[in-house]
């Protein structure tokens, strides 16, 4: 009898086989063809590598890469392409497409950030720049989301699913704090981020759900990384009279 009259010993007979299930980790992501632009980027790089562990199939565009790039897995296709030029996000999608099935799972992630734009004030900041931060973030965004948007279109209406019911189907936008709350320095960079992750972001939430029913689109807001920020301590190249701030 236990100690205590509330307390029960509980007892499993001695012929019962308990077998322990391993988990399944792969997020229910299996087989599903998964297009990531920057693929070939710092954090692109890991984004694909996270996607190749769930058992995706990948395909990585950036514009680093050339026709004899090496992938980095067999579940991978790596595809030249400048997001910022419409011909070259046709061909780079009709090539994913070819290769790997529809389009469900689309990350569009490149974009020029603050390892690479100049920060200065905002009365010496270069007109060029600004026009480039546009012409990539912006517009090579809204390529990216549109050219996903019309494989889904096309799938819907020819019933080009390869012979299966599409999984996962989501956009997502890599978004910054920056298009919140601005960035001393780099007002061209926060104005990018800020049309991105207001303007499209609620039009296409609006829309897409018309095209294909259950598709998500989703923009994280990430803060400063460490890198850019050792960078610009290392070259020293941070704006006079103002401290680096971490983002978290």
């Amino acid at each position: 009898m236990p100690s205590h009259p509330s307390l029960s010993i509980l007892r499993f007979p001695p012929d019962l086989k308990m077998t322990l299930l391993s988990p399944d980790l792969s997020l229910g992501l299996t087989s599903t063809h998964v297009l990531i632009t920057g693929g070939a980027g710092l954090i692109g790089s890991v984004v694909v590598s996270h996607f190749l562990a769930t058992g995706s199939r990948v395909s990585s565009l950036d514009i680093s890469y050339t026709s004899s790039s090496v992938p980095p897995h067999e579940n991978c296709t790596v595809i030249p392409c400048d997001i910022s030029s419409e011909p070259s996000i046709k061909t780079a999608f009709a090539t994913a497409v070819e290769k790997n099935g529809p389009v469900e799972v689309c990350v569009a992630l490149a974009s020029l950030d603050l390892s690479v734009l100049k920060g200065t004030s905002f009365v010496d900041a270069d007109f060029g720049q600004l026009k480039k931060v546009l012409d990539v973030n912006v517009a090579g965004t809204w390529l990216t989301s549109r050219e996903w948007l019309r494989g889904l279109k096309k799938v819907r209406e020819q019933g080009e699913d390869g012979g299966k019911k599409l999984r996962n189907v989501a956009l997502v936008i890599i978004g910054s704090e920056s298009g919140h709350f601005g960035e001393r320095g780099w007002v061209d960079y926060s104005m990018g981020k800020s049309a991105v992750q207001g303007g499209l972001l609620m039009s296409l939430r609006a829309e897409v759900g018309r095209v294909w029913e259950g598709a998500r689109v989703c923009i994280p807001c990430k803060g400063l990384r460490a890198l850019t920020l050792l960078s610009y301590s290392l070259r020293r190249k941070s704006i006079p009279g103002e401290g680096l701030v971490v983002e978290n």
